[in-house]
């Protein structure tokens, strides 16, 4: 490979890095502008059970804000007090 060759696939390998790097630290999703969500699924705006640590001594009742059955496939459920939880920090079934 020539140099000017080396030099060239050097900086497309770092417009790619840049890339991933702006994609994975901005957070962006092709499906999710200021418009638009991923197609949602039937537990999107339902009450559930949820626990966490499986301790079903303590379950408490909360809606599901986003249920994506697309990318990102986030559900996220909103908590009572205003924060929000991921389905992978908690336990949830539906009522």
């Amino acid at each position: 490979m020539t140099t000017a060759g080396a030099t060239a696939s050097i900086r497309l390998k770092s417009l790619l890095i840049d890339r991933k790097r702006e994609e994975a630290t901005m957070g962006i999703k092709a499906n999710i502008t200021a418009t638009d969500f991923p197609a949602q699924g039937l537990m999107a705006g339902k009450r559930v059970r949820v626990c966490f640590h499986h301790d079903m001594s303590r379950p408490v009742e909360r809606v599901v804000l986003r249920d994506d059955i697309e990318e990102p496939f986030r559900t996220i459920i909103h908590l009572d007090d205003g924060r929000a939880v991921l389905d992978t920090e908690c336990q949830f079934q539906p009522l």
